[in-house]
């Protein structure tokens, strides 16, 4: 399998409590392995003329440095981990332009899926992250607990807990992400899914054209989307301070 990796396909929202409100769009992320960012660059430099950026100060703590070695000493410092592998799913720079809503640094070992580390940004600046590591191999029949601590959407508070699942291979991946009230009671059913392919062989003018200025479009969807829980008179809450830890499980 080719290192750096294109996922093609949807993300998708349903709210299962108050307003009904679901909504599905297209989308694309990028697949690779930490240790092969220089030669991402390059893919976006020849193949896509620097339309497409990566940046690895976006991500983690902000740190300018080669991502490979910038994740590896994250994990150790924040998670006590000691890294062996590490992919990034996320979407580029686009115009020099990013915003990523949420990231996943996945953690093989003998290539075997043994920890995610959830990276969520809000629309207000600020970032938390969910460390999902069981202690064995992360399987993709298995749902993965984490308690909410991190304020995403003001239409939902900040109690209750998330359930992750993560299905990866060779050809595609899936991870869902379904929020729960104290109780089990689901409020939230979300999704991102992409066949997987090798950047190298994408077309740049044909992928905007299909996809156009996708990571804007990210943060204009996400007001749309406010304002029609905000016509449905959704209830509102108000954002709560930050949590004292940076990254939760």
């Amino acid at each position: 399998m080719s290192l750096i990796q294109i996922g093609e396909g949807h993300v998708h929202h349903s709210r299962t409590e108050g307003a009904n409100n679901s909504f599905g769009y297209p989308t694309f992320f990028i697949y690779f392995r930490s240790d092969q960012e220089s030669e991402l660059r390059e893919i976006f430099s020849k193949k896509f003329h620097g339309l497409l950026s990566f940046h690895s100060k976006d991500y983690l703590k902000g740190e300018a440095g080669a991502l490979h070695a910038v994740v590896k000493k994250f994990l150790i410092e924040e998670c006590n981990y000691i890294a062996e592998q590490v992919w990034l799913h996320t979407l580029p720079r686009m115009f020099g332009y990013a915003f990523n809503p949420v990231s996943f640094w996945m953690c093989y070992r003998n290539s075997e899926l043994e920890a995610v580390l959830v990276e969520v940004n809000n629309t207000f600046g600020e970032r938390h992250f969910y460390w999902i590591y069981p202690g064995n191999e992360i399987k993709p029949d298995f749902w993965y607990r984490a308690e909410k601590v991190f304020h995403v959407s003001p239409f939902f508070p900040v109690d209750g807990f998330y359930e992750f699942r993560f299905q990866c291979s060779e050809k595609e991946m899936k991870v869902d992400i379904n929020y729960h009230r104290n109780d089990g009671a689901l409020r939230l059913i979300t999704w991102v899914t992409g066949r997987l392919s090798p950047l190298k062989l994408k077309n740049g003018p044909a992928l905007f054209a299909k996809y156009g200025w996708m990571t804007i479009m990210v943060v204009l969807r996400i007001h749309y989307q406010a304002l029609r829980l905000l016509v449905k008179k959704s209830r509102y809450f108000r954002k709560p301070p930050l949590p004292d830890q940076e990254i939760s499980s």
